[in-house]
């Protein structure tokens, strides 16, 4: 792809509200794209071109698979004390339970700035696509938004851009929460 990466371009300091505004747009409108089930794509149905089905009949199941190993890992290294893993399982598994019910649609499943390439101030193309899913849309935006914590503000933008094309449920901030923390 010709272009530069939108991480490139805000690592030289350069206004990037506009972009991060395309780049919510854009997401908005990858997630119109309907899908079914849940969960990463089962091969078999995207070989014969039918439809983008995802292996799990339950966002839930996507959503629980490999939390235990995950959060594992994470007392292992001592970033969490057990009694934390435990309590944050405790609250993510009544969460999960607690969901409004998703229609799954397209997922990116990575987005962050180094997969978006710019030219001529225009977002011109997607990159890294290995994760992508179905599911909830809030799943998309809670990962971006774990990516930029430290810069609110392109969070800000990129919301404004994806308001701009679909409107955000009720429900919008705790979802969100529930799958930053997961």
């Amino acid at each position: 792809v010709r272009g530069e990466l939108l991480s490139e371009i805000v690592k030289k300091k350069e206004n990037a509200n506009e972009l991060f505004i395309q780049f919510g747009k854009f997401v908005a409108k990858i997630h119109r794209v309907q899908t079914y089930d849940y969960g990463p794509f089962q091969i078999s149905k995207l070989k014969t071109g039918k439809r983008l089905t995802g292996i799990y009949k339950r966002w839930e199941d996507y959503l629980r698979t490999q939390l235990d190993s995950h959060i594992n890992v994470l007392v292992k290294y001592k970033t969490l004390q057990r009694q934390e893993g435990e309590e944050i399982y405790t609250i993510l598994d009544r969460a999960f339970d607690n969901l409004t019910k998703v229609n799954p649609v397209l997922l990116h499943g990575d987005l962050a700035n180094h997969n978006v390439f710019v030219k001529n101030k225009n977002i011109i193309a997607f990159v890294d696509w290995e994760d992508a899913c179905s599911g909830d849309p809030i799943y998309d935006l809670a990962y971006f938004g774990s990516g930029t914590f430290s810069h609110p503000s392109w969070f800000d933008y990129f919301l404004q851009g994806y308001r701009s094309e679909i409107s955000l449920p009720e429900d919008f901030q705790r979802t969100y929460w529930v799958y930053y923390l997961r």
